[in-house]
């Protein structure tokens, strides 16, 4: 895959100008890198703290061949993001399913949207992720004791494009293999739910149980009582 790679400023969410772009045909390989979002996003409808100066945010337009798990390329970007930091001495953690930490703090999220059709394919997908190089500084009080940052000191510009750099080259050689799932193994080995006791939203009734596995899907299997329940998206929250 060949990138575009486009860097702005500040703009209000990546995710949004790429989706406008490929509503209106511009290529797979399109990416917008952005150092300030005024309206970043996350999963489940909620805001993304990007502020200017301590964190990497952009997203991939991408138009893949042919049907794959829903999950798989968020899936596909988590391990892809864990083993860049890996690679520069930080020991990241994925959270099923979508959001990367160093210890107990989120230094990473993921937000995957497209044109998803009847077939399992995609007429488009964009793919969004917001790292924490850096402890954003005055962090709104609610987030204080949940974001981190990757690393422990303010990240200059030369290493911030050698992240960059180093992520997109592993995002697009696990991306190539599709619909082959080459990432699978990398994903589950970073994740950190295995043997965990867990509380999951499940039918409109709140439950806990164990996480168990991953399946081809990308659903976590949770043992609750005598039934191993697959989750296919929503969060779970350890006990």
């Amino acid at each position: 895959m060949q990138y575009e790679l486009h860097f702005v400023d500040t703009i209000d969410s990546t995710n949004n100008a790429v989706k406008a772009l490929a509503q209106a045909g511009a290529s797979e390989g399109f990416v917008l890198i952005a150092d300030h979002q005024t309206a970043g996003r996350g999963r489940l409808g909620r805001s993304f703290y990007s502020p200017s100066g301590s964190g990497l945010y952009l997203s991939i337009l991408l138009r893949p061949e042919g049907a794959i798990p829903p999950a798989s390329l968020t899936c596909l970007t988590a391990a892809a993001a864990a083993e860049t930091a890996l690679q520069f001495g930080v020991d990241c953690r994925i959270k099923w399913v979508n959001d990367l930490y160093r210890a107990d703090r989120k230094v990473a999220g993921i937000l995957t949207e497209g044109g998803l059709l009847t077939d399992g394919s995609y007429s488009y997908a964009v793919v969004g992720i917001g790292f924490n190089l850096c402890v954003p500084p005055k962090l709104p009080a609610e987030l204080r004791d949940i974001v981190g940052g990757l690393f422990d000191e303010p990240v200059i510009e030369q290493q911030r494009h050698a992240f960059l750099k180093s992520f997109l080259s592993r995002f697009a050689a696990y991306y190539e293999t599709l619909p082959e799932i080459s990432f699978r193994e990398a994903y589950c080995k970073r994740l950190n739910v295995f043997g965990r006791a867990v509380s999951f939203w499940h039918g409109g009734v709140q439950r806990t149980g164990i996480a168990e596995a991953i399946d081809p899907q990308f659903r976590l299997l949770v043992r609750s009582g005598e039934e191993l329940v697959p989750l296919e998206r929503g969060e779970v929250t350890f006990l």
